[in-house]
């Protein structure tokens, strides 16, 4: 395995040979809609049994492996299977798809896009905003809010700005949505 996004691509496929419903999240999606940073992971949310789930990892390639212990994510609230590539040191991150309504919501309203040289679903770029300033605002990581106005600077214009404040008065980050609109337009 030569490439993050070659081991991407084996992720998908083995999704989709599985049936398991999934959305590519975190730095590739923003990468997607916005300008694009190295990154040294990839995040993937699936709506997954555990059969499906063991039936994805048995059939991972010789150059990945799976962490036998599922963990639980305290930023997303959720289980996540981590796995190693280890060609070329690179880890996936399997995401549960959790409860909480606004990934419910992203989860639904997710899009297929030309990446990865195939169609890959990803959420769409008002909910990757939204998403990264949630985290930003919970974790304060510079990344997110770098990633959150990079989308914002190449989309704007295509932007639904009401769905977006609605999720941020339900998050409360309208401070920082706000400041977001405010701070990528001076630029």
């Amino acid at each position: 395995m030569k490439s993050q996004l070659e081991a991407l691509a084996i992720i998908t496929e083995l999704c989709e040979s599985e049936k398991i419903d999934y959305m590519l999240v975190g730095s590739f999606s923003s990468n997607f809609y916005g300008i694009p940073r190295a990154t040294k992971d990839a995040d993937i949310v699936l709506e997954v049994t555990p059969a499906q789930r063991n039936a994805l990892i048995a059939k991972l390639p010789k150059e990945m492996s799976a962490d036998p212990q599922m963990t639980f994510e305290t930023a997303t609230s959720t289980s996540k299977t981590l796995i190693y590539v280890n060609s070329i040191c690179f880890e996936i991150e399997l995401f549960d798809l959790s409860e909480d309504p606004f990934d419910q919501s992203r989860f639904s309203r997710r899009t297929v896009v030309n990446y990865l040289g195939k169609e890959i679903y990803l959420p769409t770029a008002e909910d990757v905003i939204i998403q990264k300033i949630r985290w930003f605002k919970n974790a304060v990581r510079a990344k997110d809010l770098e990633d959150a106005q990079s989308v914002y600077l190449v989309q704007k214009e295509y932007l639904d700005w009401e769905y977006m404040l609605r999720w941020a008065k339900e998050h409360g980050t309208e401070e920082q949505m706000d400041s977001l609109k405010i701070e990528s337009d001076v630029k």
